[in-house]
């Protein structure tokens, strides 16, 4: 299941959205996560997070791959608890409840990619809520993105090798064409051609390297 195949099934739903356990099953097994309103006051999650947000005419939820963060007035008094908030804070992302504004009751802005769905009740717009993917929280060890930026160096060597042949192919045909010169121009002109699809590969393969 991706997020824009839950977000069309979602779509339509009527308040209050209801999911059944097997389809909670499914959304958590998917690591999508679905976010929605409820009342005047919550904003809620479902699937691979499971939690709720208190956010009375609006706020901002914090969060990462773990889930929500706590307030700080909530832990400042335990160490350990306040250590472990500083520590998560600078790699959160930040989801904005919006409240009673426009066409919703409930809609949200964040910069996780997203897909959104609408939640109607009695005929009427209630919801914009939205689905996420969990990875999409996660933060990629520093060790691992070393180890790739090194590898598409490495790599990036072949690909310059790539491009100065195709270069050299290019002239090649072109200095053919001047001469005009047809079995030439066929000859440098296939050359050209392979040389232009191993530095396409080349470019293709040397992104795959780039860390996401």
């Amino acid at each position: 299941m991706t997020r824009e195949e839950l977000a069309a099934q979602l779509d339509g739903s009527e308040y209050p959205l209801q999911l059944s356990r097997e389809l909670k099953d499914q959304i958590k097994a998917a690591g999508l996560v679905v976010v929605y309103g409820a009342s005047d006051d919550l904003m809620e999650f479902d699937g691979a997070l499971y939690d709720e947000f208190g956010c009375y005419n609006g706020g901002h939820a914090l969060l990462d791959a773990a889930g929500l963060l706590p307030d700080w007035e909530n832990v400042k008094d335990s160490e350990t608890e306040a250590y472990a908030l500083c520590k998560r804070r600078p790699f959160t992302r930040s989801i904005k409840a919006i409240w009673g504004q426009g066409d919703y009751s409930w809609q949200y802005e964040t910069d996780i990619p997203h897909v959104t769905f609408e939640i109607m009740e009695d005929g009427e717009k209630y919801c914009r809520g939205m689905v996420f993917e969990l990875s999409a929280l996660v933060v990629p060890d520093p060790a691992q993105v070393a180890e790739q930026l090194q590898k598409a160096v490495e790599f990036a060597g072949y690909m310059a090798t790539a491009a100065e042949h195709y270069q050299t192919c290019a002239n090649r045909h072109f200095t053919a064409c001047d001469c005009e010169d047809p079995d030439q121009i066929e000859k440098t002109g296939a050359v050209m051609g392979d040389a232009y699809n191993a530095l396409t590969e080349a470019i293709f393969e040397f992104r795959k390297r780039l860390p996401a």
